[in-house]
Order: structure tokens, then C-alpha cells, then sequence
């Protein structure tokens, strides 16, 4: 099967979020799928229904990738949850100091590239280091 591209997404729905057939094409064989070959590690996902799809399931078999299972809403143990989080604001603040959203899309980039360079990145990955443990409950 081929990989859908932007312009062949079939609905509205399509383009405010992903659907099976896309995350399996968009995220899991270009880049979890390397990155599993890689390190090796369960995939963590949140039990969205692109992620507990037939399609998806088939997939995931078919590649050998395997998946942790792991609450459907857990902030607490989810790195990416807190780190979208102080993107977000830290996005949102810029945006207020500017005084005016951006209005075009280089404007728009440059804002969000602004905002991860800025990120407290000690303070994030000192969270992903702590995950063993928390999983653990220690």
C-alpha cells in the first residue's frame, strides 16, 4: 500500500487529526519504526483509536514492533504530555508579547522554532530520566 500524502486525505476529519491508515503511514514505518530497529524499546502510546485500530494492530504485528500497554489518559507518565504542555504556553506567551498571532506561516515557524530552542530542556529531560522509576512506582 502505498503512503497518503496531505492532499489525499478524503475528509475534514482527515486534516484535524490522524486516522489509522495515517499514523501507520505518517508516524509508525518513517519513524518509530527506525527508531524501534534502533533501541529496541515498546512503543508508549495513549489508546487513541488510531493506535488500537484492526488496521493498526496488523501493522504492528506485521513490523514486530511491540507496544507497552499503559493507561489511555496518563500525563503523569507520558514525557511528550508535559513537554506539549510548556510548549503550548510558552507559544501562547509569545504570541501575547508580540501582541498579534502570526500571519503567515515563516511568521508561524519561526514563533515555534523560538519556542523549542527556548524550552527548559534540563528541567525536560531530567523528567524522561525519572520514567524508569516512576513506572516502577519507587
Amino acid at each position: 500500500m502505498r503512503r497518503r500524502t496531505e492532499d489525499e486525505r478524503k475528509s475534514d476529519r482527515d486534516r484535524l487529526g490522524f486516522n489509522s491508515h495515517q499514523y501507520v503511514h505518517e508516524i509508525l514505518i518513517p519513524h518509530l519504526r527506525p527508531l524501534y530497529k534502533k533501541v529496541g524499546v515498546q512503543t508508549i502510546e495513549n489508546g487513541a483509536s488510531y493506535h488500537t485500530s484492526i488496521y493498526m494492530e496488523k501493522y504492528r504485528k506485521r513490523l514486530g514492533i511491540e507496544r507497552m500497554d499503559w493507561p489511555s489518559y496518563s500525563p503523569d507518565f507520558n514525557p511528550i504530555e508535559n513537554v506539549w504542555l510548556l510548549f503550548k504556553t510558552n507559544y501562547r506567551k509569545g504570541v501575547w508579547e508580540r501582541r498579534r498571532i502570526p500571519r503567515s506561516e515563516k511568521e508561524l515557524i519561526g514563533l515555534a522554532q523560538k519556542v523549542w530552542e527556548a524550552l527548559p530542556w534540563e528541567r525536560i529531560y531530567s523528567f524522561i530520566d525519572s520514567m524508569p522509576r516512576r513506572v516502577l512506582g519507587i
